[in-house]
């Protein structure tokens, strides 16, 4: 019996937020290893990270490393960043495949936290139209059947994804976005946006909650 060489690898990790910090983390693998990259997305290919900035702002839509052994002829591997996504092809080249699985364990450490994925603009937004549906329905059905119908909790839970919906968008880790900025800064206010944002969200997100609860009761 003779084990079969390995030659694809195909990885996709799901809910990742990825900074600056991360793609000059990652070239430096790529330098390290003496592996050769190029930058592209589904339009052009750049010289570098300053450029894709310069051309498509700080969140572009999508970002691709192309990376290669110069020692092997056809070895390859893709790295592909795209809406809180990254997928991770390596083709032929052990060493390539084995630095695949390399990335695979760096990017998994970068996954968002469970209350950024339910921080997530997309989610709020969901949330949003499902409630404004949700009351067109039964606006409908008051009238048609001249039937009282009192709003009760639908603003409170209506105002609540709103929140979420706003802050999602002031906490770069609440949404899928590339960041071409550093993940830290070193201004002091910056530093603790994230946190200060989170306090005030806790408090406000706690008296809507606790305004249902009285509804309900």
């Amino acid at each position: 019996m003779k084990k079969l060489k390995k030659v694809f690898q195909s990885i996709n990790v799901d809910n990742v937020k990825i900074f600056l910090d991360d793609l000059e983390q990652l070239i430096d693998e790529i330098e390290n290893s003496e592996f050769t990259y190029t930058l592209k997305d589904s339009e052009f290919e750049y010289k570098s990270l300053k450029e894709i900035k310069s051309k498509k702002g700080i969140n572009p839509k999508e970002i691709q490393f192309d990376i290669r052994n110069p020692k092997e002829t056809f070895g390859f591997i893709t790295v592909k960043f795209k809406k809180g996504s990254v997928y991770i092809n390596a083709y032929s080249d052990k060493k390539l495949i084995e630095f695949a699985n390399r990335l695979e364990t760096f990017f998994r450490k970068r996954k968002i936290n469970w209350i950024y994925i339910f921080l997530n603009n997309k989610f709020a937004i969901f949330n949003i139209v499902f409630n404004i549906v949700f009351f067109a329905i039964f606006t409908c059905y008051k009238y048609y059947y001249e039937k009282e119908f009192e709003l009760g909790i639908w603003p409170y839970i209506l105002l609540f994804w709103v929140i979420i919906f706003i802050f999602s968008l002031i906490l770069p880790k609440g949404n899928p976005n590339i960041e071409l900025e550093k993940e830290y800064q070193k201004n002091h206010l910056k530093n603790n946006k994230e946190k200060i944002a989170m306090d005030v969200l806790k408090v406000i997100l706690g008296a809507i909650i606790a305004i249902i609860v009285q509804k309900l009761l």
